[in-house]
């Protein structure tokens, strides 16, 4: 037995012996490649050696083409627009109608009737001179949230309007399908062209976001991914596909349009040139109407008090911004159809409006409540339950202009901004 059990030990030793010695190059290995991305990640993140562009993104959505437009526009702004689709169906199909010219919305950013109207009304002559070149900064979907990083990211170009005019309607302060500012498509691009850490605690709420958050300021790879991948993407494409792969005849380019077919769910919200235009409407005859009640049920569907309080507080602050910047706010109470209030409780529209209320009462902010059923009527002003169709967007304009002359306050900054802008004009 003596010997027996002197022959076994030796055996176990052996057995267990490299296992031990197998890990500790294993460990070395993994905590010198930590202390090193750690070393690397501290560099990265205080010398910053990396000046990637902030303006691009791998998805070009509806406030990506905005900004591509304010970066490269020279000419000043004097007054801009916010606000959410209802804004942009009104204006664009105003002018496309007016003008009788279909305008690509990816690139079109005008309000040219508007303009028009507003000169008139103010007496713009060859003595009386006044200049209005208006920028429609709206965005469809756009939440107070994302309006006030919208005029931010404007502003940051070097375009600072003097009057801004901001349409809003219940849906911007309530909708069901978000769960909260970081989830709509001009949050996710704009936030990397502004500064969003004074409201970082509203936005980032949930424990996922707050360790999103934390990763973002901690790990350099992390916070610039989306700019690692367009320039991997374009070391790819310079180093295999254009010589391994060229594209094949120009006389047939593989288009938007195929891709679309090709993969209809891929980047589904990016939009295009020629993707989204708004054609002229014949005023004589009557506008189709569509019943979009199914999607505002589900928008209306719960009323989120925590959203709708964030939204009413960012509200506050881009009116606050507005009046620090010597800004003069011009909020509207956007018209929608009585067939979409039904839609909403009662109480809800009661509570969003008393809480919209004393806005008109801030200093450098007026309110206009245009939600008039008397003027604003179904079928003939409105394409469907909340957006405006050409006459109603005509209409619309017409009497905007005219809420506007009737305001002491609006009406005394028109005429500042607009001769300030002329005289520019006139000395360049």
């Amino acid at each position: 037995m003596s010997s027996l059990n002197t022959a076994v030990r030796p055996e176990k030793k052996l057995a267990q012996s490299p296992a031990k010695t197998s890990k500790k190059p294993m460990v070395s290995s993994a905590l010198a490649a930590m202390i090193l991305f750690a070393i690397l990640n501290i560099y990265l993140a205080y010398q910053n050696p990396i000046q990637f562009d902030r303006y691009q993104f791998p998805y070009k959505g509806w406030a990506w083409w905005i900004m591509q437009d304010l970066k490269s526009d020279k000419s000043p702004h004097n007054l801009a627009f916010l606000g959410s689709s209802l804004t942009v169906s009104a204006l664009n199909s105003a002018d496309a109608t007016y003008y009788n010219k279909s305008v690509d919305m990816v690139y079109y950013h005008k309000t040219r009737y508007f303009d028009e109207t507003l000169e008139k009304a103010l007496g713009a002559n060859s003595e009386n001179k006044l200049g209005f070149d208006t920028f429609n900064l709206s965005t469809p979907g756009q939440m107070p949230s994302d309006a006030l990083m919208t005029l931010m990211a404007m502003i940051e170009t070097g375009h600072k309007p003097d009057v801004i005019i901001y349409g809003v309607a219940p849906r911007d302060f309530i909708d069901s399908e978000l769960a909260g500012p970081q989830d709509t498509e001009p949050f996710t691009y704009l936030s990397r062209v502004v500064d969003i850490s004074p409201f970082e605690k509203e936005i980032f709420t949930a424990p996922l976001d707050k360790i999103n958050l934390a990763l973002q300021k901690n790990i350099y790879f992390y916070k610039f991914a989306a700019d690692f991948q367009m320039e991997a993407g374009k070391l790819y494409k310079s180093l295999l596909i254009d010589r391994l792969a060229p594209e094949p005849d120009k006389s047939k380019p593989f288009t938007y349009w195929d891709r679309k077919k090709l993969f209809p769910e891929y980047k589904k919200g990016e939009f295009h040139p020629y993707a989204n235009m708004c054609a002229p409407s014949d005023l004589s005859k009557p506008m189709e109407y569509i019943d979009n009640s199914i999607e505002y049920i589900h928008r209306y569907k719960r009323m989120n008090p925590v959203a709708f309080e964030t939204q009413m507080n960012f509200l506050a602050r881009l009116a606050d911004f507005t009046d620090k910047n010597g800004i003069t706010l011009v909020l509207i109470n956007m018209p929608v159809t009585t067939d979409n209030l039904k839609l909403l409780k009662k109480e809800y529209y009661d509570h969003y409006w008393s809480r919209l209320k004393p806005f008109g009462e801030r200093e450098n902010t007026v309110l206009f409540d245009m939600n008039d059923h008397n003027i604003f009527k179904k079928p003939e002003d409105f394409h469907d339950g909340v957006h405006m169709n050409a006459r109603g967007g005509i209409k619309f304009i017409d009497h905007l202009v005219e809420r506007m002359m009737r305001s002491p306050e609006v009406r005394k900054a028109l005429i500042q901004s607009g001769t300030r802008f002329d005289l520019k004009e006139r000395q360049q």
